[in-house]
Order: structure tokens, then sequence, then C-alpha cells
């Protein structure tokens, strides 16, 4: 979901949405043992900035860019997914 001309709408639904693709991808590499922290950054989430909770449990740096760059890459097999079903439903 995303509005162009609306950036202040499109905000909230894009941060969270790459946030939980990262969380995913981690839990994807790391399997049940990346639960405990996933856990913690839900508990932590209702008392803290969320960049204070996604780095104290998970350690990672979401005011950084490189954070993000990795968020946007692991959507980019979905991506490439849907390009090839919309190519080969057009073909």
């Amino acid at each position: 979901f995303f509005l162009p001309s609306v950036a202040f709408y499109n905000f909230p639904y894009t941060f969270g949405f790459l946030l939980s693709q990262a969380l995913f991808a981690q839990f994807q590499s790391d399997g049940p043992a990346f639960l405990h922290h996933y856990e913690a950054f839900l508990k932590e989430s209702g008392r803290a900035t969320c960049e204070q909770a996604v780095r104290s449990t998970l350690g990672w740096e979401i005011d950084q860019p490189d954070f993000w760059e990795r968020a946007i890459q692991s959507c980019a097999g979905s991506i490439q997914e849907f390009a090839d079903a919309a190519a080969s439903s057009v073909a």
C-alpha cells in the first residue's frame, strides 16, 4: 500500500513492512533461537522508542541506511517472483 502523493500516510506502513521483513529474514537465518530476541523486542517496543527497542534487543541500528538497504534487499526475491508472474501472464 503506497500513495505517492501523501508521504506522511505511507511512512508508518513502509517502516513497519520493512522492519517486519528484516525480522523475518533474521528468523529464517537463525531459526527458533531468534524467538527470544523477537519476544524481547515486542516487550521493549511498548516502553522505548523504536530505535532504542531495536538496538537493545536485536543490536541493529535502524538509523543507519545500511539497515534499510538490507531490509529492502530481503524483498528482492518476492519482487522478482511478482515480476516474473506478471510477465508470464501478459505473454
